[in-house]
């Protein structure tokens, strides 16, 4: 019985404790790759609707366009990094609207 015993307790406890170890890995690795395609999916949507939104803005000019750009701008503030939002402020201090003609920054804002 004692030489069995050291045998069945590796061979058992062994594979119970690897198939934790790695169900529990699998899962942090899963749930790891869903927030990282989650903050990217919020991103995308924020730059892409805050560049539309802008657009708008700038064909059409009424309260309802500009409360739609101040609404993305405060979402890239809460999901974007630090470069993109000062490419943000770039992009809304060069605005055309403005200052009435196209300002000389606006294509270097533009490219950043």
């Amino acid at each position: 019985m004692e030489s069995i015993l050291p045998f069945l307790s590796a061979a058992g406890l062994g594979g119970i404790i690897g198939a934790v170890i790695t169900t529990f890995l699998q899962s942090w690795l899963s749930q790891k790759s869903a927030m990282n395609e989650r903050r990217f999916r919020e991103k995308m949507d924020a730059y892409v609707n805050l560049l539309y939104a802008m657009h708008k803005s700038e064909v059409e000019v009424s309260p309802g366009t500009a409360k739609l750009v101040g609404h993305w701008t405060n979402v890239i503030d809460l999901v974007g990094s630090a470069a993109v939002r000062r490419c943000c402020l770039r992009l809304q201090a060069t605005n055309p609207l403005v200052s009435g003609d196209i300002h000389p920054d606006r294509p270097q804002a533009l490219e950043a």
